[in-house]
């Protein structure tokens, strides 16, 4: 575990005095909106996620994509503290994790793939995505056996199971790297449109590759 985590977990109860004080204070507010992400989740941390989510369920409302999108939007005002779950990349887990977790806990995720991941349908070929491209330089031979992807199959799946799909780029190209606005429409714009075209909906959920502030850019903005 690294520092920071170690840090924040022994700091946790002054963290929540603080917040009490500086809610009843009025400095703060008491009500929160938040987006928990995920990626890969093998069989054996299943058990481990599923009180994960249980734990977070004591304090927190998990919340639907619809509902998200309308409190951002502000159509629907944020009460308490509100939850949404994402997953990243698509891989095949996430499908398992929602039929066998979240389906039961009745919790609505958004699913962020990667256009041109979910086309691969050979095994080998998935790996060879993931270390070029997802995982960069991870070594293939090091991939588990059980890796691989969500097709346009087991998107739908999750689509009739209530959950909500998203673009996460073409090629999860870190997009601060991309070097014309045809490349960016191309991962961002583009994307978007080739899952539209596959699943038969409209896509209206967006999450750039890598996650931190140096793989953005404002012309990906």
């Amino acid at each position: 575990m690294l520092l920071q985590h170690q840090l924040l977990i022994i700091s946790r109860p002054l963290q929540l005095m603080l917040r009490k004080i500086c809610c009843k204070l009025g400095v703060v507010s008491p009500n929160r909106l938040r987006v928990l992400l995920y990626h890969d989740i093998q069989e054996d941390q299943e058990e481990s996620f599923y009180e994960q989510l249980n734990w977070l369920k004591r304090e927190w409302n998990f919340v639907t994509p619809d509902q998200f999108e309308k409190m951002i939007l502000g159509e629907m005002p944020i009460k308490g503290n509100n939850l949404l779950l994402t997953f990243d990349d698509g891989m095949l887990s996430n499908l398992a994790i929602a039929e066998n977790i979240l389906n039961k806990l009745d919790i609505k995720a958004i699913f962020f793939v990667i256009s041109e991941f979910i086309k691969i349908k050979d095994t080998f070929k998935v790996k060879q995505f993931v270390s070029k491209y997802i995982l960069d330089g991870f070594n293939i031979n090091n991939c588990p056996k059980t890796w691989s992807n969500l097709q346009s199959t087991d998107l739908k799946k999750l689509i009739k199971q209530g959950h909500t799909i998203g673009s996460h780029t073409k090629t999860h190209k870190r997009l601060s790297n991309c070097n014309s606005k045809s490349e960016l429409e191309e991962e961002i714009i583009m994307s978007a449109k080739n899952i539209e075209l596959i699943l038969g909906i409209e896509i209206k959920h967006f999450a750039y590759t890598f996650g931190d502030i140096d793989s953005f850019s404002k012309d990906a903005c």
